[in-house]
């Protein structure tokens, strides 16, 4: 069972990539297909054709001979891209949150690990070779300051 540690199953991010690779796309640019373009839109722009969208569910009489520019599969399309950007908000806050869960347990884990090293340094001496095996350098390992000769 894969996922994250405090959750059944897998995490909320990799379900909707896993949806999202299962869900059919169909780009149709004229009357054959388009591979997936990687230039994402600007959120202007989609605004823009919002709004056009709207206009033209407002247009008396439009009919388009194209069956791909037709009121119908332009409402399909903006429907499905709302549902991708609701998606894509759930997902983003998904790793929010399962960053800010491993912060808090990378915090707790590097905390633990330095009470042990004191620990060790209070049971067995700052000199002892347990120190070594721990991964710090033993007291004696550290050079003694020298004196200075005054000078003249």
């Amino acid at each position: 069972m894969g996922g994250y540690p405090f959750t059944q199953g897998p995490c909320i991010i990799c379900r909707y990539a896993i949806e999202a690779l299962h869900r059919p796309v169909h780009i149709v640019e004229g009357n054959r297909p388009v591979a997936s373009r990687k230039k994402r839109i600007p959120p202007q722009t989609i605004a823009a054709d919002r709004s056009t969208f709207l206009a033209l569910q407002n247009l008396d009489g439009y009919t388009s001979q194209n069956s791909n520019h037709s009121l119908p599969t332009i409402q399909q399309h903006e429907m499905a891209l709302a549902q991708a950007e609701q998606n894509t908000i759930r997902a983003r806050a998904a790793f929010e949150a399962a960053r800010e869960a491993e912060n808090e347990l990378a915090h707790a884990f590097h905390d633990a690990v330095i009470g042990a090293r004191q620990q060790v340094i209070a049971q067995y001496g700052s000199d002892g070779t347990a120190v070594e095996v721990i991964g710090l350098k033993r007291k004696s390992n550290y050079k003694r300051a020298s004196r200075r000769k005054a000078a003249v």
